[in-house]
């Protein structure tokens, strides 16, 4: 009986740390996603205002060779 116990202890043990480590990498790549998420937002909102820009370009270009 007495091995018994000390095995069901060494496999609860087990699966905690496993559970742990798990939850660690779990915790980790959430945090990376995270990061990921905020510098493809900024990535966007820097592209938005180029393509703006560039759209603004263009109607200049073509407003000054159709007037002239």
């Amino acid at each position: 009986m007495c091995c018994h116990a000390h095995s069901l202890y060494d496999v609860k043990t087990v699966c905690i740390l496993t559970f742990s480590r798990s939850q660690r990498t779990l915790e980790n790549r959430l945090a990376m996603d995270d990061d990921k998420i905020t510098l493809l937002e900024q990535q966007a909102k820097s592209l938005k205002v180029a393509a703006g820009d560039a759209e603004r370009r263009y109607e200049e270009v073509n407003a000054y060779k159709y007037n002239d």
